[in-house]
Formats: structure tokens, C-alpha cells, sequence
């Protein structure tokens, strides 16, 4: 029996006041599309079930490629399997990152949920990739090779709010890349896989979102406090 992966107490509140519709079904918090945290290989593939013109034509114009079960993916569906495992990546680095330097225990365990999360995520789609024939990236792009460098070089002032703007930014484009696929993706299991992914990561952005506002509204009461303060010595 699973057991079922827990959010930390400091981003509980969160949670409790996401908008209705917001948390994903089928899947507990802090767990990413129903696998849990504390096994992160366990979360076994669906059957492809993939046959059939749905899930093996390439619209595209470019011949598709066939893994060793014999299986293919278009190349809309090659380039999402790709963008999804860069994505993951990226939010493990970040984040492993960020549970080291971050000052804000919010924003600390924000961090260690993307590591818990996105670590299955990856592996899964490592698997399809494999599945798929699809050579998988192993390393950052460009845009998140930057923003390492940035969070690694940041003053430590500045590191939690510089984190959690990447944060809503990069969990943006990852709900819009799992739109794209459930709505023109090609293989039954690849929409499937964004389908069961999709509520999680508006989740991760939802609570991404009330951390920036937080961490905005601390900044404003510290720069008022120092005005105070600034004020009485004059």
C-alpha cells in the first residue's frame, strides 16, 4: 500500500486556499499525477494502447521515429516528450538549489515539493522517451543554464523572490506545453501522461503565485519599517 505523500505544514495554508478546481484529481498533494513522493519509481506507465493512425501519424511531414518496441511518435509529439523532460529537469536543479540558499522556509519547501514532484515526472518520461525512440535531454537550456547562474550568484536579499518569479514564469509555459499536447497531441499515451500532469502543475502555480504575493507584501512592510525607522532617528 502507498503511502501518501504529505504537504509541509508551511505551505498547507496554501493549499487550503487555492481556488476550487485549482488541485488536481485523482492525485494527493504533493504528489505528482497519483505517484507519491517517497517512491518516486513507482509510478509504473500506463498501457500505451497507442495503434493505429491516432497515435502513429506525423502530420508534420517528417518520418516518424520508431523506438525498440517498434512504437513511433510524430515530431509534435518527439519535441513535447522533449520540452516536458527539460522542464522537469530544471525544476529539480532550481530547486535543489534553492533548498540550500533560500531564507524563507516557504520557499524552501516550495523547493523540496518541485524536487519530490518533478523527480517521478522525469522518470517517466524517461521511460517514454526510450519507448519512443527519442533521445532525451540532459541538460538545461539556455534560458534555465541562466537562471542557474543567477540564483547562484544572487545576494541572498534577493535569492527567494528571484526564485519564485522563475517559478510562476516557468509553471506557466509547462500549463501551456500540457494544453498543447491534450489538445494536438497525437499519441493516446503522451495526452494521457499531460492530462494526468496538467493539475499538479497549475497547483505548483498556484501556490507559486501566493508565495511571490507574500514574499511583495514582507518587502513592502520591511521598506516601511526602515522608513519608520529612518524617520524617528531625523
Amino acid at each position: 500500500m502507498k503511502k501518501l505523500a504529505l504537504v509541509p505544514a508551511s505551505l498547507l495554508a496554501l493549499c487550503l486556499a487555492m481556488p476550487a478546481g485549482a488541485e488536481g484529481t485523482g492525485s494527493t498533494p504533493g504528489s505528482y499525477g497519483g505517484m507519491s513522493n517517497d517512491s518516486p519509481s513507482s509510478g509504473s506507465m500506463p498501457p500505451s494502447g497507442n495503434t493505429g493512425p491516432a497515435a502513429t501519424g506525423d502530420t508534420s511531414g517528417q518520418p516518424a521515429q520508431s523506438g525498440q518496441s517498434g512504437q513511433k511518435a510524430s515530431r509534435k509529439d518527439r519535441n513535447f516528450i522533449e520540452d516536458a523532460i527539460t522542464g522537469n529537469l530544471a525544476e529539480i536543479q532550481l530547486g535543489q538549489i534553492a533548498q540550500q540558499r533560500a531564507q524563507n522556509p516557504m520557499v524552501r519547501d516550495y523547493a523540496g515539493m518541485m524536487v519530490n514532484d518533478h523527480t517521478p515526472a522525469r522518470q517517466r518520461l524517461m521511460t517514454m522517451a526510450s519507448q519512443y525512440g527519442v533521445t532525451p535531454p540532459t541538460e538545461l537550456d539556455f534560458m534555465h543554464r541562466r537562471m542557474d547562474k543567477k540564483l547562484r550568484k544572487a545576494e541572498v536579499n534577493e535569492f527567494d523572490e528571484m526564485y519564485i518569479k522563475s517559478q510562476v514564469k516557468d509553471h506557466k509555459k509547462m500549463v501551456e506545453l500540457m494544453e498543447e499536447q491534450i489538445q494536438d497531441g497525437e499519441n493516446p499515451e503522451l495526452k494521457r501522461f499531460a492530462s494526468e500532469m496538467l493539475p499538479k502543475i497549475r497547483e505548483h502555480l498556484v501556490m507559486a503565485q501566493r508565495l511571490e504575493q507574500q514574499l511583495e507584501q514582507q518587502k513592502e512592510q520591511r521598506e516601511q519599517q526602515q522608513d519608520q525607522q529612518q524617520g524617528q532617528q531625523q
